[in-house]
């Protein structure tokens, strides 16, 4: 999502790379499904790992990400591999992970 990226865009370059990427290619956003379900994979794990409301909200992006990537058909690709992998307990999304 552009906005956990731009969240993390510290550099201008960083910043204008963004506009560039939103200008030249379409923009996903999570529907209704995803929205649904990345609180029912959440739930699942918070009740599997016993996690507190911060690292459920540090995962929500996250989910909705993995969901909106698998609904389009597209591979995420991520360097956070540890939370990605952690929300592949609960659903399958292609990811390529790059250190």
């Amino acid at each position: 999502m552009l906005a956990e990226l731009r969240r993390g865009a510290t550099l201008q370059r960083e910043r204008r790379w963004l506009d560039e990427l939103e200008e030249s290619h379409p923009v996903f956003f999570p529907g209704q499904w995803e929205w649904r379900r990345s609180g029912e994979i959440l739930q699942r794990l918070r009740q599997r790992h016993g996690f507190t409301a911060p690292k459920l909200r540090d995962l929500h992006f996250d989910a909705l990400i993995a969901l909106t990537a698998r609904a389009t058909g597209a591979v995420l690709i991520s360097c956070n591999r540890d939370d990605f992998l952690l929300l592949q307990e609960e659903e399958r999304f292609e990811l390529e992970v790059w250190n």
